[in-house]
């Protein structure tokens, strides 16, 4: 019984008041540990975010908890919002930091402690997106948009950081393949590999100061109210784009803008920081109050689009497109009268050609290579400037029908051949007609005889009111930039035509005909230095020394009353850059 009473007494004066302490604070301590690792791999993601972000901010408002701010949320116009966490107070031993550093290409790069995070090749992990790869050659199928980009692909996975102790998947690359339960461990893989960085048996260390992990403090408005400023820690700044609305009225009140009965012109106010210049389109709606219908008109930028327009009929449920150049992408949107909107999308290309009778009317690069294979048989106008770059072949052409430029241009011509006639126009024979045409930065080239930027011979024929600029016209013998050989027999004649700012090189070369046994009357040249009008033979044509060339297009006209255009002096060089004369219709009875 004593021996008892002793133990019981031994007992009741035991004191395990600190044991219990140091458990609590222990687990204190863990729970602290992990709300640090939550919201570091919260606040890394969300920095990602704002870094690829094409959205912008609508309002920044502070988290609070217990009463106390521990946070911001990021509310954005069309994405989910983001919450970035205030830094909690630092632990014993060493927790990693993890940062951001823009590198000198402009991207963003994580950091750890200050270091450059690397993937398992050694790179430095990017925190904003990367460019997507060119994707490889697809089948055969329909033509895809010109001008078409590819989307943008993704950056590396975001980095992760766990305590040992919340580890459950994923291979542990370092301590032997085991986690030690008071460590810290990195994952840049999707949480497949985790790399130890901090120590095992860290030395304690002070309470760390309240703070931010990556921001030096809560973000700000820039002055202009355009963009909302991230400072990160080392006073590195990101700016996302703040919400700006349009103002409808000359006031911002909410209450009803009276309309006069003859119709009221009311005011927007753009967002802040832009102008009209930054929009392709404005829609304007207007709903009745009794559900009777929904009025939408669209103005859009037809100029600035390569002449494309677009005008709907709801009651006939048809849209007009007005064709420009190239491909456009065609969108229609049917809105209810509650409000809901069915788009729909498809690609719209300009037809490449008309045939009207035995002429071709040319709208495009594709539409004329289209003519040039059946030429014998048909006449050409053109019914718009064309492009031809990146046109690999060009047929040779024996042509005795009419081929009428109507004033336009063609742009970026690529010949090489070795046949005996070589240019637009391989021959113009049996009476054939070149007219109303300017040929710009074409390239000609022949290892034969006869090379002519429009026409290689003009054996029976005529060339009226055209035209070569830029152009580079090279052949063996009779090379010339309007045209390489003018024969003597039918006579041919080429008449008011120029040559501007041209290399021509061979034998028997000029800037109008290498050869000339015809007729040519009232053309000009402009290239100083060697070479002349005519290389050889008859006639001549007048140099342009004093780039006067107002004189030349009155003299040209002089031949040209009866046709259906007249030379005028050029005054869009932002369009039509090296043409000195231009073709316009002749309306004045020239």
């Amino acid at each position: 019984m004593l021996l008892a009473a002793l133990c019981l007494a031994s007992c009741d004066d035991y004191d395990d008041t600190s044991l219990w302490q140091k458990v609590n604070e222990h687990e204190e301590r863990l729970a602290a540990l992990e709300q640090w690792q939550e919201e570091t791999n919260h606040n890394i993601s969300a920095i990602q975010q704002l870094l690829n972000t094409t959205d912008c901010i609508t309002a920044v408002t502070p988290l609070m908890e217990g009463g106390q701010e521990v946070g911001y949320t990021i509310q954005f116009l069309h994405s989910d919002p983001i919450t970035i966490y205030h830094g909690t107070k630092g632990d014993t031993g060493h927790t990693p930091q993890i940062g951001l550093t823009q590198g000198d290409d402009g991207n963003w790069y994580w950091t750890l402690d200050g270091q450059l995070m690397q993937d398992a090749d050694g790179n430095p992990i990017r925190a904003n997106g990367e460019d997507g790869a060119d994707g490889a050659d697809g089948e055969d199928g329909s033509d895809g948009r010109p001008g078409s980009t590819g989307r943008p692909g993704t950056s590396a996975p975001t980095p992760q950081v766990k305590q040992g102790s919340t580890i459950t998947s994923g291979t542990i690359q370092t301590d032997g393949g085991t986690a030690q339960t008071d460590a810290w461990y990195l994952s840049v893989d999707g949480g497949r590999t985790w790399y130890r960085v901090s120590g095992k048996d860290g030395a304690a260390g002070d309470d760390g100061d309240d703070g931010d992990p990556l921001f030096a403090g809560a973000p700000t408005l820039s002055d202009d109210g355009t963009h909302y400023i991230f400072t990160l820690s080392d006073n590195t700044e990101i700016k996302v784009p703040a919400y700006q609305s349009l103002q409808i009225g000359d006031d911002a009140g909410t209450g009803p803008l009276y309309i006069e009965s003859t119709g009221t012109t009311i005011s927007l106010t753009y967002p802040a920081g832009t102008t009209a210049d930054d929009y392709a389109a404005l829609m304007a709606q207007i709903v009745p109050d009794g559900g009777d219908g929904t009025y939408t008109d669209i103005s859009t930028r037809a100029d600035a689009t390569g002449g494309w327009s677009v005008t709907a009929d709801l009651a006939a449920m048809t849209v007009t497109v007005t064709p420009g150049t190239g491909t456009a992408l065609l969108r229609v949107t049917l809105v209810g009268n509650d409000g809901s909107e069915m788009t729909r999308t498809r690609v719209v290309e300009r037809k490449p050609f008309d045939v009207e009778g035995d002429t071709y009317i040319v709208y495009t690069a594709k539409g004329l290579l289209t003519w040039a294979q059946n030429a014998k048989s048909y006449n050409c106008t053109l019914a718009a400037d064309i492009d031809m770059s990146g046109q690999q072949t060009w047929p040779n052409i024996t042509f005795n029908r009419t081929f009428d430029g109507a004033g336009h241009i063609i742009s970026n011509l690529s010949i090489s051949s070795s046949n005996a006639c070589t240019g637009l126009i391989g021959a113009l024979a049996g009476g054939g007609t070149v007219k109303n045409l300017l040929l710009k930065d074409a390239t000609v080239s022949s290892s034969y005889a006869n090379t002519g930027g429009i026409i290689g011979a003009v054996e029976w024929g005529t060339v009226t009111a055209c035209a070569v600029s830029g152009c580079t016209v090279r052949g063996t013998v009779n090379v010339g930039g309007i045209a390489g050989n003018i024969a003597p027999e039918n006579t041919p004649s080429v008449t008011a035509c120029y040559a501007a700012s041209c290399t021509v090189t061979g034998n028997n070369s000029g800037h109008i005909a290498g050869t000339n046994f015809g007729s040519v009357t009232a053309c000009y040249y402009d290239r100083e230095g060697s070479g002349s009008g005519i290389g050889t033979g008859t006639g001549s044509a007048t140099q342009v020394t004093d780039g006067n060339w107002q004189s030349a297009a009155e003299e040209m006209n002089k031949q040209l009353s009866g046709n259906d255009y007249i030379w005028a002096v050029n005054t869009d060089e932002a369009t039509k850059a090296s043409l000195p004369l231009v073709l316009v219709p002749n309306t004045g009875g020239q």
